[in-house]
């Protein structure tokens, strides 16, 4: 994969989660040199990040993790695979451990061959209205283990108004089934919050939300679409064409 692709790859996922922090009620953002940090003030390491995306500089490294463990929330420190080896070497400076997790950053070259698919019974419809946040809480709580009461608080009714974003959400006979999100970065369109709660899995939803959140992309100028698989998606979106640009790193540990 070219460099170009991982730089907007990196883009995009910073891009989320400072966009997160921005709208969740006590997130917050800061750049320390060439490191983007950003904290959304969740107790989940994915939720709250530094990003090394070029060379580490030591002084930059440190006071990004320094301001993460300052704000009480567990977290990471995240370089594409290229940059495994020197931030593995600032691990122990920095009071932190490779995490076991390491996540794929991935890209579907091309969306113009895009289709919806809609598995039967799922009704999928974009989020307009502060009503179905509701269905984003329910199944975000399910598809990330959290409890519901934390995942509504991620979920403000400012979002709907954002315009590098777009929702979608799932429902089975009228259950609360799934939901996914779009964010814009250039002609990106990254895929986030894909979820779906537990009794509707391997019926086709999770990759009919991602279908959906890549195509409202494409209506929108994006050429093509970006994510971070979890272990569990990432068979789907090889079959959908998605290839793995690079292997993400994580340093963890710190409060």
């Amino acid at each position: 994969m070219s460099s170009s692709v991982m730089d907007e790859g990196n883009e995009s996922w910073s891009s989320w989660v400072a966009a997160m922090a921005h709208h969740v009620e006590g997130g917050e953002s800061q750049q320390f040199g060439s490191v983007t940090a950003a904290s959304v003030g969740a107790p989940i390491e994915l939720f709250n990040q530094a990003f090394v995306f070029s060379e580490p500089v030591v002084a930059d490294v440190e006071a990004a993790t320094a301001w993460l463990r300052d704000r009480g929330v567990p977290f990471w420190v995240t370089a594409p695979g290229h940059l495994s080896d020197p931030l593995a070497d600032l691990a122990p400076r920095l009071g932190l451990a490779i995490d076991e997790a390491s996540t794929p950053g991935m890209v579907l070259s091309s969306l113009e061959d895009l289709h919806p698919e809609m598995p039967p019974h799922l009704e999928l419809a974009p989020l307009t209205h502060p009503d179905q946040l509701e269905t984003v809480a329910v199944a975000t709580a399910d598809g990330f283990g959290a409890p519901v009461e934390f995942t509504r608080h991620m979920a403000p009714a400012s979002m709907i108004d954002d315009g590098s974003m777009e929702w979608f959400v799932g429902h089975v006979n009228g259950e609360p089934a799934a939901c996914g999100q779009l964010l814009l970065t250039g002609d990106v369109a990254g895929v986030y919050t894909i979820a779906v709660c537990t009794p509707f899995r391997r019926r086709g939803l999770g990759e009919a939300m991602t279908r959906a959140v890549l195509l409202a992309g494409r209506d929108r100028g994006a050429k093509y679409g970006m994510l971070q698989s979890s272990d569990m998606g990432r068979s789907v979106y090889e079959r959908m064409g998605f290839e793995t640009f690079t292997q993400y790193t994580h340093l963890a540990g710190g409060r």
